[in-house]
């Protein structure tokens, strides 16, 4: 089983970062810094912040992306709990730098 905060990083992440360059791209999972993301089982155990590497569809690393994230409190029908969303992103393409 995949932990949470593995999956935030690979599945969300990766949607806003493709979004933002307008083309697919997947997470190098061994690059995610720090580790402690691949073992978070819920949003209050996720760091504050992380990196990883870029990959592009044949996963040739093309660049980078550093995140920080805002930490919550959400209230549903079995009460308050403690949820994250992005809150800054920063993407750095390799090509950007030549």
């Amino acid at each position: 089983m995949t932990a949470d905060g593995e999956l935030f990083v690979t599945e969300h992440i990766r949607d806003l970062v493709s979004e933002k360059i307008d083309r697919d791209i997947e997470i190098d999972v061994n690059s995610i810094e720090p580790k402690s993301w691949c073992d978070a089982w819920s949003p209050s155990q996720y760091p504050s912040s992380g990196s990883a590497v870029i990959l592009d569809e044949t996963g040739k690393p093309v660049g980078e992306v550093k995140w920080t994230v805002r930490f919550y409190v959400e209230e549903d029908i079995g009460g308050k709990y403690i949820d994250a969303e992005i809150d800054e992103l920063e993407i750095k393409l390799y090509s950007d730098s030549k």
